[in-house]
């Protein structure tokens, strides 16, 4: 769901047939960049379209009103599907749901005007780009192992990173069969472009004749084939899949234990190689303007990591209050020493000596400190704070 404006866009809803997949062994499902739910089939049901659109939708809606100091009135435009309840019609008097006729959602239906088309398109792109890399990192990679490493939390980040590179002028344009009041100066997609830019990344997938094969028209067609509706056999397969894969669920009451930890020495490591990839594009590159702008750019990319781990080195530095007193000198136990230090204290107080304390009696408490003495640790303690 993104607004006529093109400015908003909510998370993109992703339904798995697991709760909760082996892949996420170590994630926080509240923190993935996507809604995450799960049925055996993986299908939208009328329950996830209900919370998904009480819950998130409206919401965010809401927020969104707030931030730009409107009214909060808005219209949700979806299609006719037997998941999307008619209910929800009177869930807010503030946000409408409108239900389009049916046979009419490739006609004037916004994001089904290019934008799910060049959602798919960077979804692929971004996934044989993740395919390129991991075999220029090892040359014994294979397109088959790749496949099989590949795990639904690659596939959530490809999916959060194409859909966040939709332009802001494309999630606007779409609205031009429905609302072109509101459309500003779109140019329109350029399918062909990203097609071509898709069979470059699979020739450089070595080690499959299938990709060093890949032409335009198999990139369409496959582009094509994700928007024809699931087959009875297909669903099957589906099901099927989800009964193999049900010892890879966790239990719930595993998810806190399941997180990583971002320590200090994993954090200098990746700013590390932060300043030496800065460090390597300044050396290498001869338009020096380029290499300091990426640079910059890296910088600000890094810098929540960067304040993180300045917070938990200092966070480790916090010495605790005690540390900031000096111990008392122990009493001496000979008989000379004691007799000499109570000269010198009646000495510094003006006073007669006082007479030593009778065998069983209370030791002195800080009150009967003569006042001399107690400037004298108060000073002590102002040093060591100063020093501190």
């Amino acid at each position: 769901m993104a607004n006529a404006a093109g400015t908003e866009r909510l998370k993109p809803l992703v339904i798995h047939h697991s709760a909760r997949p082996r892949a996420f062994k170590n994630v926080f499902i509240s923190k993935l960049p996507v809604l995450w739910r799960a049925n055996k089939k993986a299908w939208m049901t009328s329950s996830i379209f209900d919370e998904w659109y009480i819950e998130h939708a409206i919401p965010a809606i809401e927020n969104v009103n707030k931030k730009h100091n409107m009214a909060n009135r808005a219209m949700v435009i979806t299609d006719n599907a037997s998941s999307h309840s008619k209910h929800l019609c009177t869930v807010s008097d503030d946000v409408k749901l409108c239900f389009l006729p049916p046979n009419v959602t490739s006609l004037i239906q916004p994001l089904d005007q290019g934008v799910i088309a060049l959602f798919k398109r960077y979804y692929l792109i971004f996934t044989m780009q993740q395919m390129a890399n991991a075999m220029d990192r090892d040359k014994d990679l294979t397109a088959p192992a790749f496949w099989k490493s590949y795990t639904i939390k690659d596939a959530i980040a490809n999916i959060s990173r194409a859909w966040n590179s939709v332009p802001e002028s494309a999630l606007n344009g779409v609205w031009r069969n429905i609302w072109p009041d509101i459309v500003n100066d779109f140019k329109g997609f350029d399918a062909a472009s990203d097609v071509k830019a898709i069979v470059k990344l699979g020739k450089e997938i070595r080690g499959d004749e299938g990709f060093q094969e890949l032409q335009e028209n198999d990139v369409v067609e496959l582009l094509d084939s994700m928007d024809e509706p699931l087959t009875a056999e297909a669903a099957l397969e589906i099901a099927e899949m989800a009964k193999e894969n049900d010892d890879d669920e966790e239990s719930t009451e595993n998810s806190a234990q399941a997180k990583k930890e971002m320590t200090i020495p994993k954090l200098k490591n990746f700013m590390q190689n932060i300043n030496a990839a800065i460090e390597c594009a300044i050396q290498d590159d001869h338009d020096m303007e380029r290499s300091m702008q990426v640079g910059d750019a890296l910088r600000r990319a890094a810098s929540t990591y960067s304040n993180l781990l300045e917070k938990m080195v200092m966070a480790q530095q916090q010495r605790t209050i005690t540390s900031f007193f000096r111990p008392l000198t122990p009493p001496e136990t000979s008989s000379t020493a004691s007799t000499s230090g109570e000269t010198s204290r009646a000495s510094n107080s003006g006073g007669p000596t006082p007479p030593p304390p009778s065998p069983g009696s209370p030791s002195p408490s800080l009150s009967n400190t003569p006042e001399s003495d107690v400037d004298n640790d108060l000073l002590e303690l102002d040093v060591a704070s100063d020093d501190e």
